[in-house]
C-alpha cells in the first residue's frame, strides 16, 4: 500500500528539537510562519542576539505583533489595490473582500533530520 502522508500543526516545529527527534519526525509535513522557518535571515539574527534561547511561541508572538504594527501602514493599499499583499514575519498577507486578514504560510517536511520546504499540500482559495 501506498504511505499515508503524515500532516502537523507549527508546534511539532521546535527550536529545542535534537538531530535524533528531527529524524523521527521525518517525512512529517507541517506548516509554520516565515520568521521561523528562515532562521538566516537578518531580522531573525537580530532577535536571536537580542533574545537568545526563547521559545518558538514567544518569538510567533513577537512575528504576530511586528506585523500588526507595521500592517497598519499597508492597509489601504491592501484594500483599494487587486493582488497586493505585505510580506510579513508571519507570512504573505493579504486583505479579502470583508477585510479579514489572510497570510500564507509555508511548507516543510523533515528528511533526515533537516528541514525542507514543499510547496503547500492543498491549494489556498
Amino acid at each position: 500500500a501506498k504511505r499515508i502522508p503524515l500532516y502537523a500543526s507549527s508546534r511539532s516545529h521546535d527550536v529545542d528539537l535534537t538531530s535524533q527527534q528531527n529524524k523521527e519526525l521525518s517525512n512529517l509535513t507541517f506548516s509554520d510562519i516565515d520568521f521561523l522557518m528562515d532562521d538566516k535571515s537578518q531580522i531573525n539574527k537580530e532577535v536571536q542576539a537580542i533574545w537568545p534561547k526563547q521559545r518558538f511561541s514567544t518569538l510567533r508572538l513577537f512575528a504576530l505583533g511586528f506585523d500588526s504594527y507595521n500592517l497598519i501602514e499597508q492597509l489601504k493599499q491592501l484594500q483599494v489595490i487587486d493582488g497586493y499583499y505585505f510580506q510579513g514575519l508571519t507570512g504573505e498577507l493579504t486583505l479579502d473582500k470583508c477585510n479579514s486578514i489572510k497570510t500564507k504560510l509555508q511548507w516543510a517536511k523533515y528528511q533526515k533530520g533537516s528541514l525542507v520546504e514543499v510547496t503547500p499540500p492543498v491549494s489556498s482559495q
